[in-house]
């Protein structure tokens, strides 16, 4: 290869022995037009009025040469330097690709096929470390007085054809270091040229995805898939396959190590990498664990990494949580027995502490204790007949039930305080596990002390407090001014101002109250007995309690109150008689027998 020469880059020639012509037309023409401005020079000086016509005539047509030759200097470089700058005027001409491979070293694609289009191919923006490999195609433009371009594309040896000039080995570089590599090697041939390579076409090839995935298998790729995108076409990790240790594999080694957890949950595109041409995805078990509970955004047992420090772990769990008390957070360890278990005390509240870079070991355990009563926020909440009904914040011992009551605008005319009551949050999440065995069981196989007790539990009410609103708001109790807890529920009841009458009568509904009623009233009310009633089992049901009371024992019936008044149950005469007659047989039959044995 010839060695630059400034002489001929400055008439603007190319580097090329075959470009050499233009130099030397160049240089004839400049001599011939520098020799005969020189006559012309010359002889002006000499000439004077007193020198015949003939000499100054003479002395015009050297002047008039002399012109011309240098207007076709001008031309000749004008016209002829464009092409000495690039020529890559034939560099079209297809090249024949070696016995070995289908793949031409050197084609004309066409860049508006889907197949090939730039806007078609690129998935996505491509840094300038991509790798360059055999299969990728580039359109290489060249920028000199004139700028022409061509596609080729590297050949399976890793190498870019240049036409006229080299093949270049590309294979291994990164799309920067092609760009300077292309840039030195067609600067060798050209002067004052600028090159640029543009990548639009992808190579292809197969990676294949093993281990602990749904479908194993070869997969097409190209080289800007990553790890995740391919283990998704195998089908998806299985339940007990790795996340966050998934090897790739390039000549058997492995090069690289996929965490798709801290992928997904930080987006740290460094644990989801790029795949090679022959690389191989394999996916393992799950092994070790390390875990962190308390105060953290996501805790839980995350899978061991041999990299992982304690702040991959809480980055892993989302970070702290507010009320996360970082001065003292607890790391359990086993011991080397591996039976015994040691436990250190850390202060994570400098991020620049060397605690957070302490390496973790497999089935490491870590407690991340809160800040007692972070932001608590105590409230309760009061509907029914108030005037301004909804949550009110509270004080945790402090706030009594009237001032709720006065905070919430008093309870209206509508309100029933024989009806109201209070639910107590935390006594109703209290689980009675004897009632909850005995809704299992059915009542047949239930004792009498058993099912006593189930009838209870079901008709009450759960976190229900005994609170009489009638003494606390008509006679001032202090003693129903009960203090309020977070959580509870405050309900004024709506005054009903009826007692229903329900069961065997003639018209049951409900009736207005009456407080000089007796339930014979209430009951000629609604049209006295039914004929199947049965008067003897008449009950009355308590508004506020739901207690279920025989008649005979009620003094007075209050608002909401109900009666009911069962049927008769349903006989069939004719089947108990035959019933009866069939046991008297039964009888006579056994009597007579023993009878005749004992004679």
């Amino acid at each position: 290869m010839r060695p630059y020469n400034p002489l001929l880059g400055y008439f603007g020639c190319s580097k090329q022995p075959k470009y050499y012509l233009f130099f030397f037309n160049k240089l004839c023409l400049l001599i011939l037009s520098a020799r005969a401005w020189y006559n012309v020079i010359m002889k002006g000086l000499t000439i004077t009025n007193h020198q015949s016509p003939t000499t100054k005539c003479a002395h015009r047509v050297q002047r008039t040469h002399a012109v011309t030759i240098f207007i076709c200097f001008l031309l000749l470089c004008s016209v002829d330097l464009p092409y000495a700058q690039t020529g890559l005027q034939g560099m079209r001409l297809p090249f024949r690709a070696s016995a070995d491979t289908t793949m031409d070293r050197f084609q004309t694609f066409d860049l508006n096929s889907p197949v090939f289009g730039v806007n078609q191919i690129m998935e996505g923006t491509l840094s300038d470390s991509y790798i360059v490999g055999p299969g990728d195609g580039f359109l290489i433009t060249v920028w000199g007085k004139r700028v022409d371009s061509f596609q080729t594309t590297v050949t399976p040896e890793g190498k870019l054809f240049i036409p006229q000039i080299a093949e270049i080995p590309v294979a291994g570089l990164t799309l920067a270091a092609l760009q300077d590599t292309l840039t030195t090697e067609i600067g060798k041939f050209f002067f004052d040229v600028r090159v640029s390579a543009t990548l639009v076409r992808l190579r292809r090839f197969q990676v294949y995805v093993l281990g602990g995935v749904l479908t194993p298998g070869p997969y097409p790729a190209h080289a800007v898939k990553r790890t995740q995108e391919l283990i998704g076409q195998a089908g998806g990790l299985l339940d007990e396959a790795s996340v966050r240790n998934i090897q790739i594999k390039r000549h058997g080694q492995v090069v690289e190590t996929a965490d798709l957890l801290r992928f997904n949950r930080k987006g740290d595109i460094r644990f989801n990498p790029y795949v090679q041409d022959g690389d191989m995805i394999f996916v393992p078990l799950k092994t070790d664990s390390i875990t962190v509970q308390g105060a953290v955004w996501a805790p839980g047992g995350y899978e061991f990494r041999k990299d992982d420090t304690m702040t991959t772990l809480i980055k892993l769990a989302q970070g702290f949580r507010p009320e996360a008390y970082q001065r003292e957070v607890e790391l359990v360890r086993f011991n080397d027995d591996g039976v015994t278990t040691s436990t250190s005390v850390l202060d994570l509240s400098d991020v620049t502490d060397m605690a957070w870079r302490m390496p973790l070991r497999p089935d490491d355990q870590v407690f991340v204790r809160a800040v007692p009563r972070w932001h608590e926020t105590l409230q309760v909440s009061i509907t029914g007949e108030i005037r301004y009904p909804g949550l009110y914040a509270i004080e945790r011992k402090a706030t009594r039930l009237t001032e709720i009551i006065e905070k919430a605008g008093g309870i209206t005319e509508e309100a029933s305080l024989l009806e109201s009551f209070i639910v107590r949050a935390d006594t109703a999440r209290i689980v009675d596990t004897e009632y909850e065995r005995l809704k299992e069981v059915p009542i047949q196989e239930m004792n009498p002390e058993e099912y006593a007790f189930f009838k209870m539990k079901a008709r009450e009410q759960r976190g229900l407090m005994s609170i009489d609103f009638h003494r606390l708001l008509q006679e001032n109790d202090p003693a129903e001014d009960v203090i309020l807890k977070n959580g509870d529920e405050i309900v004024i009841a709506i005054d009903r101002e009826t007692v229903l009458v329900s069961g065997a009568v003639a018209s049951p509904g409900a009736i207005v109250y009456n407080s000089a009623f007796t339930i014979t009233d209430y009951i000629e009310r609604a049209g006295g007995y039914g004929w199947n009633a049965r008067k003897g089992k008449t009950r009355v049901i308590k508004a506020k309690t739901g207690d279920r009371i025989k008649a005979k024992n009620v003094k007075q019936l209050g608002p909401g109150d109900t009666i009911w008044v069962p049927e008769k149950p349903y006989r069939d005469w004719w089947s108990l008689f035959l019933q009866g007659l069939s046991t008297a047989g039964q009888i006579a039959t056994i009597i007579l027998v023993v009878d005749t044995v004992s004679k």
